[in-house]
């Protein structure tokens, strides 16, 4: 039996937004960040999040500190329930749910050349954790393919040079082929960018986690089913401000609905399911048994190359 029940204990957090200010520096290839979009902080936010453990440390188990999972179960209409936080994301165009041995027995598919993805509205309880320097965000994948043009975001929202978080699959860019990646930038245009040591290979289903308990690259953790892998710090900056993306949170995509974020669109062909996010770090045996939770864990499930020397 795996656990499908996820406590929350903690009251909602309060966001605090900053000024924008301009950043000329692009994202790496493919001008990622685009042009400044519009839109504004709403109201969509999840609950608050889990206390602390006694000694301070990364959490021990993912459901003392989850505010936020979306398990992707059968649907008949186009609402994906957050099962624990109040942030239901809205599916938009081509997805799929779709049957087979997934967490809900139910996952999310987007085929190849299609584009859709799910809205989350504006999370300031995502923002939050990611300012206070201390979350941890947890995902399924089974990419169809590794773009050569585009990275695929797996969760994110931005919609200008600053205020951007992203969680993504690097685009095959001949050095970092289907590495994920975590992306923040603050409003202060502060960046932090880091990749795992390791690639997703298309058409494999992986468990990518991936927790930050600092305000610098180096604080960032990778895990590739359940296993830590070491990471390579592509941008090494420090957070010091606020994070409040312009443009709304989705899974699938970020910014796919605005015009002025054009260069910013970076859709996920293929399937993800059981999406988790904290607001607090984790531990290796929270990631490791996150893992083992995950009823295809038994199978094979491994990178398509072997692991980076350090």
């Amino acid at each position: 039996m795996h656990r499908r029940e996820y406590f929350l204990t903690a009251i909602a957090a309060i966001s605090v937004a900053g000024c924008l200010r301009v950043d000329s520096e692009p994202d790496g290839p493919g001008n990622d960040t685009g042009d400044n979009g519009s839109g504004e902080n709403g109201d969509n936010q999840g609950a608050g999040g889990g206390d602390d453990d006694d000694n301070g440390e990364p959490a021990e188990h993912v459901t003392d500190v989850a505010v936020h999972h979306w398990p992707f179960v059968e649907r008949s209409g186009n609402t994906v329930e957050d099962i624990i936080g109040d942030a239901n994301g809205t599916i938009h165009d081509g997805l799929e749910n779709i049957n087979g041995e997934w967490y809900e027995d139910h996952a999310e598919y987007l085929e190849e050349g299609a584009e859709g993805h799910i809205d989350l509205g504006h999370l300031e309880s995502i923002n939050e954790a990611v300012a206070g320097h201390a979350f941890a965000l947890i995902a399924t994948v089974k990419p169809s393919t590794i773009t050569p043009d585009r990275a695929m975001t797996i969760l994110g929202a931005g919609g200008g040079h600053t205020n951007w978080c992203e969680f993504r699959i690097s685009e095959s860019d001949g050095t970092r082929n289907g590495r994920p990646i975590i992306m923040i930038r603050d409003n202060g245009a502060n960046e932090i960018r880091v990749a795992a040591g390791e690639s997703i290979a298309p058409d494999t289903t992986s468990r990518i986690a991936v927790s930050m308990e600092g305000n610098t690259a180096d604080d960032v953790t990778f895990w590739i089913n359940g296993e830590k892998v070491y990471t390579e710090v592509l941008h090494e900056g420090e957070l010091v401000d606020s994070v409040v993306p312009e443009e709304t949170y989705g899974i699938f995509a970020s910014n796919p609905d605005s015009e002025s974020t054009i260069r910013t669109r970076r859709w996920f062909r293929g399937t993800i399911d059981n999406v988790i996010f904290c607001d607090q770090a984790i531990s290796d045996e929270a990631a490791t048994q996150d893992f083992e939770d995950q009823p295809w864990s038994e199978e094979e499930s491994v990178s398509d190359s072997s692991p980076l020397v350090p």
